[in-house]
């Protein structure tokens, strides 16, 4: 989705992601700070949206590298996860996964 997309401008409205990372980065910015905590691929996107140039912004101390996933509701029946679960595997074994995520990181 593009940064100026309604739905990436609701979900922010709507989520602490609209509240705090904004700003956060706008501090960093401006070097009122010198250093954020976040997901770094959230801080590049935050940045995107801001129109900033990511190039000049690195990842120096990783505090925990984490890996993302589905979550699900207790009553989803769980045929439906496990084939959830297989199409990922999938998706990771092709590297379709890696893919995706370097293609949208910055």
């Amino acid at each position: 989705m593009e940064p100026n997309c309604p739905l990436i401008k609701d979900i922010q409205k709507k989520t602490s992601l609209g509240k705090f990372h904004p700003n956060l980065i706008k501090m960093l910015a401006l070097d009122r700070i010198p250093a954020i905590s976040m997901g770094f691929d959230t801080a590049l996107w935050e940045m995107k949206l801001q129109n900033m140039d990511t190039s000049e912004y690195e990842l120096i101390f990783p505090l925990k590298i984490v890996e993302t996933g589905f979550g699900f509701n207790k009553t989803v029946e769980p045929g439906l996860i496990s084939a959830m679960q297989s199409a990922l595997d999938e998706l990771k074994y092709e590297g379709r996964v890696t893919f995706i995520i370097e293609k949208y990181r910055y």
